[in-house]
């Protein structure tokens, strides 16, 4: 078996030798094709025992592939650019001596400075001889001379690293793509390389035409890509609107690419709206590396646990946010950033583990106190003021599941450790643990809460405006008799308390004794006088 390694060049005298060295143990011949070069390339190229042609046509990229593959005598033909070297050429080899495929897809891989893979996707760059030729000006496209045959997809790797200093290519691409567009005007390919070369220059009005003439022409290929760079046009004229719904079409067309969930998780966040972005990241987490398609490396290495971890910074769930913290710096060591993002967590949740310190004696939903004041609620819709860490939420949740569960607190602390403990409700920081407007509920409880008030009758008018007609305020406070805590701002008594509650109703007081002695309150909202 014979392999004939076929190249186009034009002023590669730095880097064609590294190209030339990585087929070796693969190629038996090499061919290259010089499209004009203007430094030593062409010597370079035979010194190396090259089949060394002249003459390409720079404009033409197809048309001078086709001719140095024409050059070729090899029963296979192997494609490779002067910035790519081929990772195991001696492995490439056996595995076209076994084959029966016609072609071969191999992975292109772009490599950045520290020598990792940014971008990868399959291309085909392997055929038998006489079997396919190049289309198009740009981009280039090998097409079948008798019909597609056997393709098999393989892991090899042609690593892509392209020389500094190449600004020219921006112009060179475009003008290509011009005269594909005006030699194929019916066809949709080039119609979207244009559209993506506009994007790169930041030309975004010319892109976003190109683009929607690509879809309207019936491009299906890169359908989800032309959405994307649609997204990222709409995103250089301010249009986020336009930004969005272009991603989620782009999603819509192609649901296993991470890039477009993250995409948007990413405005979303920046939006402050950290549970949608949560959500479309979950599904993002669901989608593994693609092994044929795109796959921008971006999105499955830190940066992808990065975004997560803030997202549930925000949403204030800092042990799940932690862990995605902790992955993202182990994924990336050296970066600063992201390193400050874990401690960030370690700081808070060493605060919450002070906080169980000084106040987890009373922190479990057995305590007595609790399930009396369970015993006496009615639902479905119940509030619980000053709810600390959910010790109340969590004995209802498990009787009640169905019903709907609100609470409020100062402890900000307190309530990330509700959520912790796996209190599903509503929970609400506030600085003086009021009522929320606007809502009604069936039950109101105010445990341990009134003695800390000082305009305790503030609080209650709160509650009546807030209660359902016929619904129920419940509320425990320190028994008088017992020893005043320099914490409260009064203490009560059964007179006191009655007082205090009857613009809701006449008050049902009960005494209950644990841990200290307290009073347990229950008053309905008298229906004739406030309905």
């Amino acid at each position: 078996m014979k392999v004939s390694v076929c190249m186009i060049v034009r002023n590669e005298e730095q880097i064609l030798a590294q190209a030339i060295a990585s087929t070796r143990g693969l190629a038996d011949e090499i061919v290259v094709l010089d499209t004009g070069s203007t430094d030593e390339t062409v010597a370079l190229a035979e010194s190396l025992d090259c089949v060394t042609i002249t003459g390409g046509d720079r404009m033409h990229k197809a048309q001078s592939r086709n001719h140095a593959i024409g050059a070729a005598t090899g029963d296979w033909v192997v494609i490779l650019d002067a910035d790519e070297t081929i990772a195991d050429p001696v492995g490439l080899r056996a595995f076209l001596v076994d084959t029966d495929a016609q072609a071969v897809f191999i992975k292109l891989a772009y490599m950045n400075e520290a020598n990792e893979q940014t971008l990868t996707y399959q291309q085909m760059r392997c055929w038998r001889r006489d079997t396919y030729r190049y289309k198009y000006r740009a981009h280039e496209l090998p097409i079948p001379v008798n019909g597609w045959g056997k393709l098999e997809h393989t892991t090899f790797v042609w690593e892509h690293r392209p020389p500094a200093g190449r600004d020219w290519k921006s112009d060179y691409t475009r003008d290509r793509l011009l005269l594909d567009i005006a030699e194929n005007p019916d066809d949709a390919r080039p119609a979207y390389y244009m559209g993506r070369q506009y994007m790169y220059r930041g030309e975004w009005e010319p892109a976003i035409e190109q683009l929607e003439r690509y879809l309207a022409l019936g491009g299906k290929h890169d359908k989800a890509d032309a959405h994307h760079c649609l997204s990222k046009c709409h995103a250089g004229l301010g249009q986020k609107k336009e930004q969005i719904e272009a991603l989620h079409m782009a999603c819509a067309a192609q649901p296993m690419r991470r890039d477009w969930w993250c995409s948007l998780a990413s405005i979303y966040h920046q939006e402050g709206n950290d549970a949608i972005a949560l959500g479309l990241l979950r599904c993002a987490e669901e989608i593994p590396l693609p092994q044929r398609s795109y796959a921008t490396h971006y999105w499955h290495g830190a940066h992808f646990y990065d975004l997560t971890a803030r997202c549930l910074w925000k949403l204030r769930r800092y042990h799940e946010g932690r862990e995605y913290a902790l992955r993202a710096v182990e994924l990336a060591p050296g970066d600063e950033r992201i390193g400050r993002n874990l401690l960030w967590f370690d700081e808070r949740l060493g605060d919450m583990d002070a906080f169980y310190q000084l106040y987890g004696h009373g922190i479990h939903s057995g305590c007595g106190r609790h399930r009396a004041i369970a015993d006496l609620v009615k639902g479905p819709c119940v509030l619980d003021v000053g709810c600390g860490t959910g010790d109340l939420l969590l004995l209802l949740q498990e009787v009640h599941p169905d019903w709907e569960l609100a609470g409020t607190d100062i402890s900000q602390v307190a309530l990330d450790m509700a959520r912790d403990r796996g209190v599903i409700a509503n929970l609400f920081e506030t600085d003086t643990v009021p009522v929320p407007i606007g809502e009604k509920y069936d039950t109101i409880v105010m445990a341990q809460v009134l003695e800390h008030v000082d305009d305790a009758a503030e609080m209650i008018e709160a509650a009546r405006v807030a209660l359902s007609v016929g619904g129920k305020l419940i509320v425990s406070v320190p028994n008088g008799g017992a020893i005043p805590s320099p914490h409260h701002a009064r203490e009560y008594t059964a007179e006191s308390l009655t007082k205090l509650l009857e613009p809701i109703g006449q008050p049902e007081l009960l005494q209950w004794s644990g841990q200290d002695s307290r009073l347990l309150a229950q008053v309905t909202k008298v229906t004739k006088q406030w309905a």
